[in-house]
């Protein structure tokens, strides 16, 4: 698989990484079958395939696969933002879920990073299960360039990271510099999930920004 993906998620350095949470993904949800809906060609370079995706615990989706040649080598193209950007995705049958046993509210993830460039996305070292339609996310923010006068603002998403790309339970923007506590409406039962981070471009790409934070529920 990794020999014929070009995954914007992981990079040249993080090969060890993509192959295994690429393991961890296939294991945890085994693909049992596909069939191919349609396909168009862009221009020589570039193609589009949609699939339907059939997984041993019974969910069906419908993925939309961007296809870009290199070198005279076709591999999948995953952006970080592939199945948000791609009209297409589309959740045909729910896949059977983790039931949550507690109603208490509890902390299901933190985080504390720094040194982020300027329009870098990032996610998590941890992941977790979320249940329901909403959770709470706090912390701080701020960056390096706040005395200039130079606005805040990184984008909070809870994502699962399959194979072929990220779907997102729900998220939120957050502006400025300080503290801030924001609910975040979501879309049901999702396991193995991750925090993914979008930090917004600014004046440099040295922006370091820095954070820290959980999410409850």
């Amino acid at each position: 698989m990794i020999n014929f993906v070009q995954d914007d998620r992981y990079g040249e350095d993080n090969l060890t990484l993509q192959k295994n949470e690429y393991t961890k993904k296939i294991n945890r949800q085994s693909l049992m079958d596909y069939k191919i809906i349609d396909s168009q060609v862009i221009d020589e370079n570039h193609q589009q395939i949609n699939a339907e995706l059939t997984f041993d615990n019974g969910e069906i989706v419908q993925v939309p696969f961007s296809l870009e040649n290199n070198n005279d080598t076709w591999k999948v193209h995953i952006s970080y933002d592939s199945l948000e950007e791609e009209d297409g995705y589309e959740v045909i049958k729910e896949g059977k879920q983790i039931p949550s046993s507690s109603t208490l509210a509890t902390t299901k993830v933190s985080w504390d990073f720094s040194g982020r460039a300027g329009g870098s996305t990032f996610y998590s070292t941890n992941s977790f299960n979320i249940s329901g339609t909403s959770a709470t996310i706090s912390g701080t923010q701020t960056h390096g360039y706040v005395s200039n006068g130079w606005p805040v603002s990184i984008t909070y998403q809870v994502v699962k990271k399959h194979w072929y790309g990220d779907t997102v339970w729900g998220g939120v923007t957050v502006n400025g510099s300080g503290s801030f506590s924001k609910s975040i409406s979501g879309t049901g039962n999702m396991n193995d999930v991750n925090i993914k981070f979008k930090t917004a471009q600014g004046n440099t790409s040295s922006m370091a920004y820095k954070g820290n934070g959980k999410l409850t529920q």
